[in-house]
């Protein structure tokens, strides 16, 4: 299974983010390396990604508040993702 893109709007310090985790040529990346000073969301980032992986079983045990995954001064956050299975 390979995440393939990742998209957050409103989620915790992120307005909007996207990530694209293919190469040219549409082959996935093997490494990607986040790097950040600390607050700047690299955790977000991740938890967002185990979010999308571990699906709803997980859920509970990640999100905790479902209202403090949303931005200030915004009414919803969304977060979506592409995965391939191989």
């Amino acid at each position: 299974m390979f995440l393939k893109h990742l998209k957050l709007h409103n989620v915790r310090c992120f307005e909007s983010l996207e990530i694209d985790f293919d190469r040219e040529g549409g082959n996935n990346r093997k490494w990607t390396v986040i790097l950040g000073e600390n607050g700047t969301g690299k955790s977000t980032v991740l938890r967002c990604i185990a979010l999308l992986l571990a699906g709803s079983d997980a859920l509970s045990e990640l999100i905790g508040r479902p209202s403090d995954w949303v931005r200030r001064g915004a009414e919803q956050a969304v977060l979506s993702g592409v995965i391939e299975t191989q």
